[in-house]
């Protein structure tokens, strides 16, 4: 979580097989864009009458369709 895109981390996993046989590999990992970095989400402005809820759906500013399970939170 502290690496930035076009880190790369090098590290080892341990294989175990089925015979209870084990051996360490090494691996490198570039990390790439967070989807902060990717995404532009966009709100148009919107209206509502007092103690009604408005629902303004966003939209993404370059035309992305924005990933799923994504969560909007407002303090509004």
């Amino acid at each position: 979580s502290d690496k930035n895109p076009g880190d790369k981390v090098t590290g080892k996993v341990l294989v175990r097989y089925p015979d209870g046989s084990t051996e360490e590999v090494p691996v490198t990992v570039t990390v790439v864009n967070r989807d902060k970095d990717d995404y532009t989400p966009k709100y148009n402005d919107g209206s509502g009458k007092p103690g009604s809820s408005v629902e303004i759906p966003v939209s993404e500013a370059n035309g992305k369709k924005i990933p799923t399970g994504t969560t909007y939170t407002s303090g509004t």
